[in-house]
């Protein structure tokens, strides 16, 4: 309790609480911008930290062609391929069954022509925000031979726009909600 002359501490949050938080303004922000937004975020994302955002967009229909195969590459798709089921990857820790899931789920919709085709472009060979020479997703996780085979179709360029953002992330979080989130830490 604060004495008279202290403020009151802010109240914490535990972190399911944050990340509950976390993920209500985030979806709150995401529905209020355009896909190619989503594109940014997706790209700015921190992959260690919780994957419901990136669940989200891979879940939405509304979710552009090149951001779910940026999604697929950037949560390493090769790497995953290494199992020949989710079972497999659980029994070498038990994380990698829902990784193998996601890969494997976003793999099945892209294939079958979920996500709409929009204006962002995405080349998993060249991937234009990294820089003038691009990055490679194709070549990671190389050493891992795929026990199921990566469907050519995710190896092909969506063709389109780099989308430009005026917005700054925080770990893929925009910085006004993040600015939110912070006095909870």
């Amino acid at each position: 309790m604060a004495t008279e002359n202290e403020e009151p501490e802010e109240d914490c949050l535990d972190e399911e609480e944050l990340d509950a938080l976390e993920l209500k303004l985030v979806l709150e922000w995401l529905q209020t911008v355009p896909t190619s937004e989503w594109h940014v975020l997706a790209h700015e994302w921190n992959y260690d930290n919780s994957k419901d955002v990136l669940h989200w967009l891979v879940d939405n229909p509304r979710t552009e062609k090149a951001t779910a195969l940026m999604i697929y590459w950037m949560s390493g798709a090769r790497f995953h391929k290494q199992y020949g089921s989710a079972e497999e990857a659980r029994a070498v820790a038990s994380y990698l069954g829902g990784k193998w899931e996601f890969i494997h789920e976003l793999e099945a919709r892209y294939l079958a022509g979920f996500y709409t085709a929009g204006t962002v472009g995405f080349d998993p060979r060249h991937d234009g925000f990294s820089g003038p020479n691009g990055y490679d997703w194709t070549q990671d996780y190389r050493e891992y031979p795929p026990k199921s085979p990566l469907p050519a179709e995710m190896e092909q360029a969506v063709p389109g726009i780099q989308p430009q953002s005026d917005v700054v992330y925080i770990e893929g979080i925009p910085e006004h909600i993040w600015e939110q989130l912070e006095k909870y830490f």
